[in-house]
């Protein structure tokens, strides 16, 4: 798991422990691995899957109730690493190079936005880079290596 810097704590990205039904971190705060991936610190809604694009669900304060993608142009706030129970606090990647589930094989160089499906992210028109999410680095089957962009 990755060791995380810049909330004054021992934090890791992904790590059971970390995921907890009290606030360890300020909701919303940002920490860095030593890569320079980000992660942002939320609270889950909803079960979410590792490997779902989560995005927000119109709370008032914003990181309090993420859930996993489930309609396109949705912004999507990150890329859980782990799985969350519903109400479970922890970290999920906003910026830098992860997993995300696709609806299905992409090419590499794609740029990718919330689908209908619960989670998992597709294809984007040329021209639409308004809700881009991510772009796959590797081509492969789902889940998809790829750059997750972040808000």
């Amino acid at each position: 798991m990755a060791q995380l810097t810049g909330l004054g704590g021992a934090y890791e990205a992904g790590n059971s422990e970390d995921r907890t039904t009290t606030a360890k971190a300020q909701l919303g705060a940002l920490a860095y691995d030593k890569l320079g991936n980000e992660y942002r610190y939320v609270k889950a809604g909803a079960a979410i899957a590792a490997g779902d694009a989560v995005r927000f669900q119109g709370s008032a304060l914003g990181f309090d109730d993420v859930r996993p993608t489930s309609a396109t142009l949705q912004t999507v706030v990150g890329v859980a690493l782990t799985a969350f129970a519903s109400g479970e606090f922890g970290f999920v990647l906003r910026r830098g190079i992860g997993s995300v589930k696709t609806t299905g094989s992409v090419a590499a160089n794609i740029g990718l936005a919330s689908s209908g499906t619960a989670g998992t992210l597709a294809t984007t028109a040329a021209t639409d880079t308004a809700d881009l999410a991510a772009t796959v680095l590797v081509s492969a089957a789902s889940p998809q290596v790829c750059y997750i962009q972040g808000i």
